[in-house]
C-alpha cells in the first residue's frame, strides 16, 4: 500500500486516518527506508464501566457473565476518543499517541494470545497483559479497531511472511 502523509492527516490506500503533527512526526521518523506500511488504524480506548448483563444476550450467557464464567457474555466498556495510532509494519507492529511511541512489538509466532470481537466488528487483538496496581491485568495490543478481523488476518499474513523470511527458518 502506498503511504501519503498530509498535515492532518494520513492517507494509506485511499483510507484517511486522523494523525496529529507529533504522531505524524514519530511515524516519519520511525518507518525506515524502503519500509512498508501494511495497515495503520486509529483505536479506541476502552473504559471499564459497571454494567449489568444484557437482555440481549441468551439465558446461558446471562447466567454465566453473573457467576463470571464469561468474560466476553458482558463488555463492560465504552469507547473514548483520541485512541492511539497503530502501524504495521513487515517486522513489528508499532503503537503511536502524543507524539510518541507508546509500545513496539516484534511479529513472532504466537504473539496475538486472543481476538474479541465486538457486534459492530470492531474489537481487540491482544498482545500481552500488563499487571495493574488493584491486581488486575490490563490488555495491550490493537485494542479498539474497526474491522478487527480484517486486521487480524493482515497481521497473521505479517507473521508469517516475516517468519518465512528469517534466516532462521
Amino acid at each position: 500500500m502506498r503511504l501519503t502523509i498530509q498535515p492532518g492527516f494520513v492517507t494509506l490506500g485511499g483510507m484517511m486516518i486522523g494523525v496529529t503533527a507529533e504522531e505524524m512526526a514519530t511515524i516519519r521518523a520511525l518507518v525506515r527506508a524502503g519500509e512498508e506500511i501494511l495497515w495503520a488504524g486509529r483505536g479506541c480506548r476502552l473504559v471499564e464501566t459497571a454494567c449489568v448483563p444484557s437482555q440481549k444476550k441468551g439465558l446461558l450467557q446471562r447466567m454465566c457473565a453473573l457467576f463470571s464464567l464469561a468474560a466476553e457474555a458482558v463488555q463492560p466498556t465504552v469507547a473514548a476518543a483520541d485512541g492511539p495510532v497503530y502501524v504495521l509494519l513487515p517486522t513489528r507492529v508499532l503503537e503511536v499517541q502524543g507524539g510518541a511511541v507508546q509500545h513496539e512489538w516484534m511479529l513472532m509466532l504466537g504473539m496475538v494470545q486472543k481476538v474479541v470481537c465486538r457486534e459492530d466488528g470492531s474489537g481487540d487483538v491482544v498482545f500481552d497483559y500488563e499487571p495493574q496496581a488493584d491486581g488486575g491485568m490490563m490488555p495491550r495490543g490493537l485494542l479498539g479497531v474497526a474491522d478487527v478481523t480484517a486486521v487480524r488476518d493482515k497481521l497473521h499474513a505479517a507473521i508469517d511472511a516475516a517468519y518465512m523470511a528469517s534466516p532462521w527458518t
